[in-house]
């Protein structure tokens, strides 16, 4: 609900008594809807009502990631934004949010926002700044939000923020941003079936940083890129946030950017796994292949698909015949490590259910498991408690092979 003439004292009446959630001085929401949304939707909501409010603020970093479509792993309590030059936001008006400076390289973009009296929301590209900033009707909100492109949002946040939560909404843009494009055709460089042979560790990072060209810098980085991609679009869009690197390669923060961008991929399909691929890496492990289809062997048909899967033969077999992400349903496949991450959003979301019930979803996950074990794959699962236990992720790959990745020696 935001602010006008006619409702500014039902508002203000209504937060009084406890009925509502002030957002921001001049927006609130009914108190029982609001403490029903998870943290990333509260945020979400928050954003647009300040670009409601506002339009004169463009939204960034993780506000920005948000009304792109992104999804966010820890929700801050603060809107980032930043003021047009030559108005800036007075000190009363900045409860809520945390404001800041334009960057440099910034190209903003457009969302056109619809919030409809059922709860539902629409979303489109529109142009930056909007002609008509926002626009109401009976029953619905329709908000124009100023953010920054996907692109500078994407290096923005891998520059401020940890591995395990940039990479989170990294990935989540970069599918979000491609979905519904064209696939890469097979003999694109960026169409990698398995991941990378070199070794990402900081030492790699800084001596990527100190190439003197630029086409010097894309050589190195593409070598030590771990993950393929999917869609032409997703390339498309990691390609500038590469330029954005070399661009920014002075800078603070430009190292955490580039190991979050050489880790990132529009495979993940939820942010378990892409919180997954940050802790392997944290925890020493070398990067899995993510996504890999299992064929049934003579019909060509694909029996499973399971969200990544590691090599777990020695170093000499893996070079000769390196693992790609086309497997094959045969038995005595021991040398195959699968792991799955068990997350809420397979039993709940009626995108993954296809019309079964929590019940049969599980009994179908349980036959799948032992038909993979059946066939001599081995698996490992991980929830959303691994993750968030320290050690937790290591203990369970500690009873395999799992590849590790070299570390820097120490000088002696």
């Amino acid at each position: 609900m935001f602010s006008t003439p006619e409702n500014r004292v039902r508002l203000s009446r209504g937060v009084s008594r406890g009925d509502c959630v002030r957002l921001f001085s001049g927006a609130a929401a009914g108190r029982g809807w609001w403490e029903g949304l998870a943290p990333d939707e509260q945020f979400f909501f928050k954003a647009v009502a300040l670009a409601r409010l506002r339009p004169d603020l463009t939204l960034t970093k993780l506000a920005a990631a948000a009304v792109l479509g992104a999804k966010v792993l820890r929700a801050p309590g603060d809107v980032t934004c930043a003021a047009m030059p030559g108005k800036p936001v007075s000190r009363g008006a900045r409860r809520g949010m945390k404001t800041g400076a334009l960057p440099g390289h910034a190209r903003l973009a457009g969302r056109r926002v619809t919030l409809h009296s059922d709860g539902s929301v629409e979303s489109a590209r529109c142009a930056a700044p909007a002609a008509r900033p926002f626009r109401e009707g009976p029953g619905f909100t329709e908000v124009a939000c100023v953010c920054t492109s996907p692109a500078c949002t994407i290096y923005d946040v891998a520059a401020a923020f940890p591995l395990q939560e940039s990479l989170v909404t990294i990935n989540s843009l970069l599918s979000a941003h491609a979905n519904r494009h064209r696939r890469l055709p097979p003999d694109h460089p960026w169409y990698a079936k398995g991941r990378s042979s070199a070794h990402l560790n900081a030492s790699a990072v800084a001596g990527i940083l100190r190439a003197k060209s630029r086409s010097a810098f894309l050589a190195q980085a593409e070598k030590y890129r771990q993950h393929g991609l999917r869609l032409e679009r997703a390339a498309e869009l990691y390609a500038e946030c590469l330029d954005l690197v070399w661009q920014n390669r002075d800078r603070r923060g430009v190292r955490r950017a580039l190991l979050a961008l050489l880790l990132a991929t529009d495979k993940c399909e939820s942010p378990g796994e892409s919180l997954c691929c940050a802790r392997f890496f944290q925890d020493g492990y070398a990067q899995p292949v993510m996504q890999p289809e299992i064929y049934e062997e003579g019909s060509g048909r694909i029996r499973f698909r399971a969200d990544g899967a590691w090599d777990l033969r020695g170093g000499a077999q893996q070079k000769r015949r390196p693992l790609e992400q086309e497997l094959h349903l045969t038995a005595g496949r021991k040398q195959i490590l699968l792991f799955e991450f068990d997350g809420k959003i397979k039993y709940e979301d009626a995108r993954y259910m296809n019309g079964r019930d929590k019940g049969s979803v599980l009994e179908d996950q349980i036959r799948r498991e032992e038909a993979l074990r059946g066939a001599g794959y081995e698996i490992v699962r991980f929830s959303w408690a691994d993750l968030m236990e320290p050690g937790a992720v290591r203990g369970k790959l500690s009873r395999f092979p799992v590849p590790t990745r070299r570390r820097r020696p120490r000088r002696r």
